[in-house]
């Protein structure tokens, strides 16, 4: 029998942000290859935690917790892909608390299953490469790879090819949902044009300025699929558009999760009101910038 007062490991699997998302290829399989600037937030996300059990077993908790029990659980296959492959024969019971919506463009699964990667491998005391653990990875999911990471990063490829870069200044993040899920899938299959070519990098943003200058170059490809499935996408970045300070505001991922960034806290805090005073039902969150 497993002692369930054994110590719990925890991790905090943050909300990831799409700058910019260039859909920039396609692979002969039909893999699409995509170039994106990620972020991620400090204090938006999900919790998670492990102990010991006999089996996989899993707990979920959260405002999005009841939601998630209908979806197939990538946090399942995650500690079942991970068990195979070093052949592990205990099992451990997995708790997710989950605050992001479901399907929403800001990676709540993949990060769910990038801190489960990690809390397993401590949990099970396995002894790995980090190329063989993003390898698992990529095969759980595009942003598995770079939830792995969880700080300012370029993802290219079919997900596989990470950058780490530098955002120096502080700077602040507004997420809001209009309330409803969008399967990646759908919204690809909706996207029309040409593909998109991938920006100048820079290693290093020294200035919030610097930073603007490359996302004014930039878009996600996937904005006006998304807003022809969900119209409602379109209002919300009008909205945040107008909001005192807003230095940016896009659609993250394949959506229906949108985000504008700040640089004053107080004018965050404004819109998070301003946004709650026009849809009190909405899903609003602020946070800084992970570094």
């Amino acid at each position: 029998m497993y002692n369930k007062n054994m110590t719990i490991k925890s991790l905090f699997a943050p909300a990831k942000i799409n700058l910019y998302l260039h859909v920039i290829g396609e692979r002969g399989d039909g893999y699409r290859l995509l170039d994106s600037l990620v972020i991620f937030a400090d204090t938006i996300g999900d919790n998670i935690s492990v102990r010991p059990a006999q089996n996989i077993e899993l707990i979920l908790k959260g405002k999005y917790g009841d939601i998630l029990i209908n979806h197939e659980n990538i946090v399942i296959k995650a500690a079942k892909v991970l068990g195979e492959r070093f052949k592990i024969e205990q099992g451990a019971e997995i708790t997710i608390e989950k605050n992001l919506p479901i399907a929403s463009g800001i990676g709540g699964g993949s990060s769910d299953a990038a801190s489960v990667l990690k809390l397993l491998i401590d949990l099970w005391g396995i002894k790995a490469e980090k190329q063989e653990i993003a390898q698992i990875a990529l095969q759980l999911g595009a942003d598995v790879p770079a939830c792995l990471h969880a700080k300012p990063l370029y993802m290219s490829g079919i997900g596989e090819k990470i950058q780490e870069c530098e955002i120096e200044e502080d700077l602040y993040i507004l997420l809001a949902n209009p309330g409803k899920s969008l399967a990646t899938a759908e919204v690809f299959s909706a996207r029309l044009g040409d593909f998109s070519t991938p920006p100048t990098r820079h290693k290093n943003f020294t200035s919030t300025t610097q930073l603007l200058e490359l996302l004014k170059q930039t878009s996600n490809d996937l904005q006006q699929a998304a807003i022809s499935i969900i119209p409602e996408i379109a209002h919300l970045i009008s909205s945040l558009e107008k909001q005192q300070g807003c230095l940016l505001a896009r659609m993250s991922g394949s959506g229906a999760t949108c985000f504008a960034i700040f640089s004053n806290k107080q004018n965050l805090q404004n819109a998070q009101k301003n946004l709650k005073l026009e849809n009190p039902n909405m899903w609003v969150e602020i946070s800084s910038i992970r570094k």
